[in-house]
């Protein structure tokens, strides 16, 4: 794996074996005044998927100055909203920018209708009218997201959350979304290459009970490196310090991007 952050530093793979590229567009909880909420671009044989768009996500997407047709399909975690209250400015933003291509949004069939009326409210339009064709589908283990084969492990949080593994040409990611993990997606995280988990807090003691601690994202077995998001903002410090030097382990900053 390759992990290139803001400040250029890196470990290096073979470039040749690279299949997945992640770039960490917020690494940020659903509070956090400086960090964009937690969310990712993912790109493999030219297609990329954004896995969820919080409300302050959407402004570190703009400033990446993307063409509006770059974006090929959404991923959405759960329905918070630090992870999709984004969704209707970029999609304004998309019309207006001139895409025309078909977006397709994955999410649970309860997502979906959620999102139905967000966008009613939000002034998207759905019908013949729409700038662009959005589609929705419901999103489930064996089926494929462009290149990528797909698989979905729930967590432990306050509202339905699914983890999500990618998987291109023998390369595996996974993204946790929020929360604990359970037995599933514990399942899921052990055939990973590069795990990204949220890590709220550095101990058992000053977490909650729908998000993960330091200690327990530790004790997850099998991927080759684990990279903490969705750091309590009063936590980020202490977790940072703990990680340092680790092998497994690293602090995931906004901007860095890992070859997988």
């Amino acid at each position: 794996m390759v992990a290139r952050s803001p400040a250029g530093t890196s470990l290096h793979r073979d470039e040749a074996e690279l299949a997945i590229t992640v770039s960490l567009n917020g690494v940020g909880e659903a509070f956090d005044p400086d960090e964009p909420n937690s969310s990712a671009l993912v790109e493999a044989h030219g297609f990329t998927l954004l896995i969820d768009c919080g409300h302050s996500a959407v402004r570190a997407l703009w400033q990446r100055h993307m063409h509006p047709d770059q974006i090929d399909a959404i991923y959405l975690t759960h329905h918070h909203a630090d992870h999709v209250l984004g969704l209707v400015p970029l999609l304004d933003r998309f019309g207006f920018d001139g895409r025309r291509r078909r977006l397709v949004i994955h999410t649970t069939q309860w997502g979906i209708n959620h999102l139905r009326r967000l966008f009613e409210i939000g002034f998207v339009r759905l019908d013949e009218k729409s700038p662009f064709p959005l589609e929705f589908r419901v999103a489930a283990s064996g089926q494929a997201i462009g290149p990528f084969a797909v698989d979905l492990a729930p967590t432990i949080h306050a509202v339905a959350t699914r983890a999500i593994m990618l998987s291109v040409d023998g390369r595996h990611f996974a993204w946790s979304g929020d929360g604990r993990p359970t037995d599933e997606a514990l399942t899921l995280y052990r055939r990973a290459h590069v795990l990204m988990h949220e890590c709220y807090a550095v101990t058992p003691d000053r977490n909650t009970p729908y998000h993960a601690d330091l200690p327990m994202v530790s004790s997850i077995e099998g991927p080759e490196r684990i990279g903490l998001y969705h750091i309590g903002v009063a936590m980020r410090d202490g977790v940072r310090h703990k990680v340092l030097g680790d092998k497994r382990l690293f602090f995931a900053e906004t901007g860095m991007v890992l070859n997988v």
